[in-house]
């Protein structure tokens, strides 16, 4: 499908060198205050007007550079498709030279000035050393990962049987599905006194690609705690199959980077300072009883402060788990 075009957002930054310099760890810091501004044209697609005012302390470092290839979507599958596309123009002024830098105050406002965040850097300890040869070489037994999920998705099952001897041993609860052939999972037989909240695949409507099998284990596992056992089950049918006392159902409403954070992540590059690229997420949930056959529960977790897409779902889901439990002991015998 053919992108729209749109129109054009205009970047302009200004760095100033204030010319006052300080001794900082061994070398002479310069302190640079840059002005930078994003502007979209009336036809953009992009309306997010923004600013950035940083003023740092920055010294000479000397050059490295250690080449890494990303691919354009490291969690894999198919790139998101660009609907409208706009036109970018960068303009810079001013007599100043950054670096690296040591400390910085930097202020980033948006929607016009009405909604503004400041974040603050400092260096605690700054050291030289040389390094060992040997923490370059690479390791025996390396192999090269095609993707994130080949990198973190392969669980190690003899560790997890290991775990799953030891915690019978000791009496433990066991926690650890099974996934069976339907994608399903297949739980243990319920322990007396367990509550068993069956958890179903969480549903996504935010925008950004994450793994739901992945939300729903860990969600699974967040609501395993005391007497209360969290299990992913597949369907609603197969919660009775299973013992479940209640079923959990999610869907992530919202989750995207802000606008802040897309427009800042462009900002550190030019700047080479790093600027939060903060995620937008809420998750949706509904807790029914399968006893009464009615809603326990009907709520809403929301969080902006993740800066990886992953852990801001996580984070909600998290804030979801305890409202949960909360609802669930007040409802426990």
């Amino acid at each position: 499908e053919k992108a729209v075009k749109g129109g054009t957002i205009t970047m302009t930054s200004v760095i100033t060198d204030t010319g006052e310099r300080k001794p900082m760890f061994g070398h002479t810091a310069r302190r640079i205050k840059t002005s930078m501004t994003s502007r979209s044209s009336p036809d953009a697609c992009s309306k997010n007007d923004m600013s950035v005012e940083t003023d740092g302390w920055y010294v000479d470092l000397p050059l490295f550079s250690c080449p890494v290839e990303l691919p354009r979507n490291p969690m894999g599958g198919p790139e998101p498709k660009r609907e409208c596309t706009d036109r970018m123009v960068v303009r810079s002024s001013g007599g100043g030279k950054l670096g690296f830098p040591l400390e910085f105050t930097q202020t980033i406002r948006t929607g016009g000035g009405s909604d503004s965040f400041t974040q603050t850097l400092s260096t605690i300890e700054f050291t030289k050393a040389v390094l060992d040869d040997a923490l370059f070489d690479i390791p025996a037994g390396f192999a090269l990962a095609k993707s994130s999920q080949d990198l973190y998705g392969q669980p190690d099952f003899s560790a997890m049987m290991r775990s799953q001897m030891e915690n019978e041993e000791n009496g433990a609860i066991q926690t650890s599905p099974t996934k069976t052939s339907s994608g399903s999972m297949d739980s243990a037989a319920k322990k007396k006194g367990i509550i068993r909240i069956g958890v179903l695949p969480p549903t996504n409507r935010g925008g950004e690609t994450i793994s739901l099998s992945d939300m729903q284990s860990f969600l699974a596992a967040k609501l395993t705690s005391g007497n209360f056992e969290g299990v992913a089950i597949g369907s609603e049918a197969a919660a009775g199959s299973a013992e479940c006392d209640f079923v959990l159902s999610s869907d992530f409403s919202k989750l995207k980077q802000s606008a802040a954070g897309k427009i800042g992540g462009m900002f550190g590059k030019v700047t080479n300072t790093a600027i939060g690229g903060n995620f937008d997420a809420q998750v949706d949930f509904k807790l029914v009883s399968l006893k009464t056959g009615q809603t326990a529960m009907q709520n809403k977790a929301a969080s902006k402060t993740d800066t990886d897409v992953n852990r801001a779902a996580e984070t909600v889901l998290s804030m979801a788990a305890k409202t949960v439990l909360e609802a669930v002991m007040k409802q426990a015998p």
